[in-house]
């Protein structure tokens, strides 16, 4: 069963553009505009950091809190490379 998108996959925003089918049956990623933007250009690095960037501002982060979140994006972001279809 497909899932709804309610936000985007990497950074949380409300505003789904874009989505992303996977090699994995029923399972796609969900993207807003500017990390749709990022993804199509392959820009990987920042859409790690403006995922980063959007978790940091929740709640204040402890610098050993911030390395395990830029290491859980950077995985995000290379799972998402990994699984993700070719775009046609």
């Amino acid at each position: 069963m497909r899932r709804q998108p309610l936000r985007c996959d990497f950074c949380g925003a409300l505003q789904v553009a874009d989505e992303y089918p996977t090699d994995s049956q029923g399972i796609s990623f969900y993207a807003c505009p500017e990390c749709a933007r990022l993804i199509d250009a392959e820009g990987w690095d920042l859409l790690i950091e403006r995922g980063h960037a959007a978790c940091s501002k929740i709640r204040p982060l402890r610098d050993d809190e911030k390395l395990v979140l830029r290491k859980q994006m950077e995985q995000l972001v290379e799972n998402f490379r990994v699984i993700r279809l070719a775009p046609v």
